[in-house]
């Protein structure tokens, strides 16, 4: 999947596909949405527990994983989910 994009995003850049693009695989096998989620599209939700039926523990992986590529001056411009 991440190999897909990268290519649609190079050869979007130019017909040739000599754009070079980096992809950043930021997974991890067997985890839970609600990790992945950030606080505030939860709160949007008004979603107050998990799948397990427990308070709602979110936004660990998205916070440590995700969200520092969206900011800085290397801030990524696309995401595939």
């Amino acid at each position: 999947m991440c190999w897909f994009f990268g290519r649609q995003i190079s050869e979007g850049l130019s017909p040739t596909g000599d754009v070079p693009v980096g992809l950043v695989a930021s997974d991890w096998g067997g985890t839970a949405l609600s990790q992945w989620t950030p606080a505030d599209a939860v709160a949007d939700c008004a979603i107050t527990k998990n799948c397990t039926g427990k308070g709602w523990i979110g936004g660990d992986h998205y916070n440590a994983m995700v969200y520092p590529f969206t900011v800085g001056p290397m801030s990524l411009s696309g995401f595939a989910w």
